[in-house]
């Protein structure tokens, strides 16, 4: 019997979920250096939303870096440039560096 849509094998399936979600959804090298540098700059914002006690901004700020982590780590494996990994490679250790504090100081 000839393989059709119908009859095709079904084993490809199990690949697609085994494939993560963070890597679902590829980033430019250009947005995931804005990102980073946009986090950088709202962390003085962040500082004052302690203050006033939006417990939600800091959540939501602190689930961003860990989405740019996620995002940073996919790029570096997916990039074949040596250059452009280590320029990665670099954002990615000060984005560890921002979590740590961000964890550590806005509870």
């Amino acid at each position: 019997m000839a393989k059709t849509f119908r009859n095709k094998s079904r084993s490809h399936k199990h690949t697609k979920k085994l494939q993560s979600t963070s890597c679902k959804f590829q980033a430019t090298t250009k947005g995931l250096m804005e990102w980073y540098v946009h986090l950088y700059e709202k962390l003085g914002w962040m500082v004052l939303a302690k203050e006033q006690g939006l417990k939600f901004k800091l959540d939501f700020y602190k689930k961003s870096i860990r989405l740019l982590k996620e995002k940073l780590i996919c790029k570096i494996n997916s990039v074949k440039d040596y250059d452009k990994r280590g320029d990665l490679q670099i954002i990615l250790n000060n984005l560890i560096v921002l979590q740590k504090h961000a964890e550590k100081d806005l509870r």
